[in-house]
C-alpha cells in the first residue's frame, strides 16, 4: 500500500511538474507586440501626408521569380505594402511587415524602404516573449542599424559586422532571423512593389 501511495505521489508530482513546465513554456513562447504597425509606418514615413495600402496576391509566376531571385520560397500567399505620399503626390517611402517562423515562435519585422528601394528603417514588431531579451541585445549591438541602406544591389553579407561571440548564441540567431526577414523584404519589394511605381 505504501508503495502504491508513493508511486501515485511520484506520478502526481511529475504531472504537476509537466503542467508547470508547459505553462512556463507557453508563457515564454506567447507572441507579444513590441511596436505598433501604425507607429512604425508613421515614424518610417515622416514626410508623408497621405497613406495607402496595396495588397498583392502572389501568383505562381511571382513565387517562381522570388525563388529564382531570392533563393527562398514564399510562405505567404499575399503581402501588404503600406506607402506614403507627400502633398505633391510623390512617393516618400514604403513599409512591409514580414513574418518569419522560428522554433521559438514567430518574429514579425517592419521594413521601411526609400523610394529608391533601399532600407530606411527596421523594427521588430512582434516576437515571442522568450525572444524579447535576445532582440533587445541584437538592437543594442547595432544589428538593425547595420541593415539600413541596403538594397537589392547590396545583399552580399549584411551579417559580416556581427559575430556570435559579440551577441551570444540566442541573440545571434535572432539577428540572423531578422536579417533574413529584411533580405526577403528587399526581394518582395523589388519584384512585387517596384513594378507598381512605373
Amino acid at each position: 500500500m505504501k508503495t502504491l501511495i508513493r508511486n501515485e505521489a511520484v506520478r502526481l508530482g511529475l504531472a504537476i511538474l509537466m503542467c508547470l513546465s508547459a505553462d512556463a513554456y507557453a508563457q515564454g513562447s506567447r507572441t507579444i507586440r513590441l511596436a505598433r504597425k501604425g507607429d512604425v509606418i508613421k515614424k518610417s514615413l515622416p514626410n508623408a501626408t497621405n497613406f495607402f495600402v496595396k495588397k498583392v496576391i502572389l501568383s505562381d509566376h511571382d513565387k517562381a521569380k522570388i525563388k529564382a531571385q531570392g533563393s527562398f520560397s514564399p510562405q505567404v500567399s499575399q503581402l501588404k505594402f503600406f506607402y506614403g505620399e507627400d502633398a505633391a503626390q510623390e512617393l516618400v517611402g514604403t513599409v512591409l511587415f514580414n513574418r518569419m517562423i522560428t522554433r521559438n515562435g514567430p518574429v514579425e519585422v517592419g521594413i521601411a524602404f526609400t523610394p529608391a528601394g533601399t532600407i530606411s528603417n527596421v523594427v521588430v514588431t512582434r516576437a515571442s516573449a522568450r525572444m524579447k531579451p535576445w532582440i533587445e541585445t541584437a538592437i543594442s549591438e547595432g544589428v538593425l542599424k547595420n541593415l539600413i541602406g541596403i538594397g537589392s544591389d547590396a545583399l552580399s553579407d549584411p551579417m559580416k559586422k556581427v559575430s556570435e561571440s559579440d551577441l551570444g548564441p540566442h541573440a545571434y540567431q535572432i539577428a540572423k532571423v531578422v536579417t533574413a526577414a529584411v533580405i526577403q523584404g528587399v526581394v518582395y519589394y523589388d519584384i512585387l512593389f517596384k513594378p507598381l511605381q512605373r
